[in-house]
Parts: C-alpha cells; sequence; structure tokens
C-alpha cells in the first residue's frame, strides 16, 4: 500500500486517538508500530489497551477495522547502536531531560527505512509545556498536510526528529477528546492507558509524568472505570531474528 501510514502506538491516549483518527475519519490504511521494553511495568496494560480497542474496532466499526494492518511489536533489545542518533540525543537531553524513547524510536525509522513514521507529541496546556516541545514546536513546518521538522532546526540534535511526522501536534489532550465524541469513539479511546508504573490493583499510580500531565490537563475523567483495573500479565512469544512479532487482538 503506497499510501499506507506508519504510526507509533503506545496504547496511549495521544497515539491511540491518532489511530481511531486515521481509521475511522479518514480511512486510511495504517500500520502500527509498538516498542517493547521488558523493564516497563506497563507493558501488559498498553497491550491490554490496544487489543481492546482493536476488538471495539472490529465490532463496531468493521471497514476501519480492515485498513489495519497487525501491530508489530519491536523488542528495544534488538534495535541497532547508532552512534548519529545517540549524539543527537545525548545533545538534546542536556537540554531539556528527555525521555530516552525518543532515541528508541528514531533508531527504529532508520533501521526499518521509514522516513515518515507519525509520533504522538501534542500541545500541552500552559500550565504544564514543557521548553521541549515549545522548542520543537518552532522548528516544525506544515507540508502537504503534514508536520515535520525543518531542514536546518535551529538546534542541530533536533534531527533526532527528521524522520517523523508529528500529526496532533496542534491538538491539546482535551481537543482530542471533544473530537472523538462528535466522530463516535470515544468510548474506544477511553480504552486507552497512560501510566508508567502501575499499582498491583491497576490502579494508576498518580506520581510518574503521564499521571502528572493527566491530572494538570484534567483529561484522566475520560478514561473508562473499567480501565483501571489489573490485566494478567502479558507473555511475548519468541521474537524473530529480526526482533520483530505481529500482536494478534
Amino acid at each position: 500500500m503506497n499510501n499506507l501510514k506508519h504510526t507509533l502506538w503506545s496504547g496511549g491516549w495521544d497515539s491511540s486517538f491518532r489511530v481511531l483518527q486515521l481509521l475511522i475519519s479518514a480511512g486510511e490504511p495504517m500500520q502500527p508500530y509498538y516498542v517493547y521494553d521488558h523493564r516497563r511495568k506497563s507493558t501488559s496494560y498498553e497491550i491490554e489497551a490496544i487489543r481492546r480497542i482493536i476488538a471495539g474496532l472490529q465490532k463496531e466499526f468493521p471497514r476501519a477495522a480492515a485498513l489495519l494492518q497487525p501491530v508489530k511489536i519491536v523488542n528495544k533489545s534488538r534495535l541497532k547502536k547508532d552512534a548519529q542518533t545517540r549524539q543527537w540525543y545525548e545533545e538534546l537531553n542536556r537540554l531539556y531531560t528527555l525521555g530516552i524513547q525518543y532515541e528508541w524510536f528514531a533508531r527504529l525509522s532508520r533501521q526499518y527505512g521509514i522516513s515518515d513514521l507519525e509520533l504522538g507529541i501534542v500541545r500541552h496546556t500552559e500550565e504544564e509545556i514543557p521548553q521541549f516541545n515549545l522548542d520543537l514546536e518552532r522548528n516544525i513546518r506544515e507540508v502537504e498536510d503534514q508536520y515535520r521538522l525543518i531542514d536546518q532546526p535551529v538546534l542541530h540534535g533536533l534531527r533526532l526528529f527528521e524522520n517523523f511526522c508529528f500529526p496532533v501536534i496542534r491538538y491539546s489532550k482535551d481537543d482530542m477528546g471533544t473530537e472523538a465524541r462528535k466522530l463516535g469513539f470515544h468510548h474506544l479511546l477511553a480504552l486507552s492507558w497512560y501510566c508508567y508504573h502501575p499499582g498491583k490493583n491497576g490502579i494508576p499510580c498518580g506520581e510518574c509524568k503521564p499521571c502528572q500531565i493527566a491530572r494538570i490537563s484534567g483529561y484522566d475523567h475520560h478514561f473508562q472505570p473499567y480501565s483501571h483495573k489489573p490485566v494478567r500479565k502479558f507473555h511475548f512469544p519468541r521474537f524473530k531474528k529480526e526482533g520483530l512479532l505481529n500482536l494478534s487482538p
């Protein structure tokens, strides 16, 4: 498929909104990617959120669900080390304390030859907007309905994001909730997950960065109550040699 969208899907609010928007509203085929890190306590919750959303799509929006390719799970430990992405990341990290996942995503895009990988960075509220987001937005331009990094970013390290598109960077989290309601998929979006360190009872910790953002921006009320329950631990099948496997709904 020449028009296939390549999208990072973490099971969280921002990326789940983009997946549902593409499939239900835009009617565009897409290939989602999930990066697996065995150390993350939230992995099983994120995978469960993805499965629930896919199941809802198949039941309520079968035509949209048919546009969704199997989720490719990429084993982070199988991503090839890349001195260039590491250099860019370290430059940015000295300024912003940037999440290491962005370096993983950059390596993924380079390793698999994806030059238009969609990344769910959003517009934050004034109360909690990080300086990084402000500087990134200043170095992004709109080209053919895509938001991309400018050719000569002010900070050389921002080239870490040269293979990415930013389709939701003009949205706030509340904007997404409003649009999802209008388009009839808010109940599916509410199945998404956001906490990095859930307790044994399945309740978000309230302390990690995503929990803080959810509280400050006031979008935590969007989630369905049963999305905050314990889930069974997800045991990953053996990865293929290239570090990939497909997630079955």
